[in-house]
């Protein structure tokens, strides 16, 4: 599934990202690299506010869609 569509308090693992090179990077750079663990903690409809080890980060819904989580 991806991360546009992970349920709202649940640790999910990012699997892949299906993105840019450019924007994985940055995605690594902030803790959402494949392999981390990560929860959804809202969903505003144009963003998604994830809490990212002791932080949290706000991504757009479209960035979201590129996420594969398990």
């Amino acid at each position: 599934m991806t991360l546009a569509f992970a349920p709202i308090g649940k640790q999910v693992k990012v699997v892949e990202i299906k993105a840019e090179d450019k924007t994985k990077k940055h995605l690594e750079s902030i803790g959402l690299g494949a392999g981390s663990f990560l929860t959804a903690v809202s969903d505003s409809g144009g963003s998604v506010i994830l809490q990212v080890k002791d932080g949290r980060v706000a991504i757009n819904r479209g960035l979201a869609m590129k996420i594969l989580v398990v």
